[in-house]
């Protein structure tokens, strides 16, 4: 399963990338956690967004 992981790193432009993410256990009090992605241009380091999953943990 590991190597199915999204790898860390910058993408060339149009480039495209698929895989999984995996994350720590969380405990089970937690209630809510969000998975939050922020994207930003490489060669200008402009902010270009944000991407917020949220994740009910039971």
């Amino acid at each position: 399963m590991r190597f199915k992981a999204l790898p860390q790193g910058v993408l060339d432009k149009d480039g495209i990338v698929s895989g999984f993410l995996y994350f720590e256990k969380v405990d089970s009090d937690a209630g809510r956690v969000d998975f939050i992605y922020e994207l930003t241009n490489a060669v200008t380091g402009e902010d270009r967004g944000k991407i917020i999953i949220p994740y009910l943990v039971r």
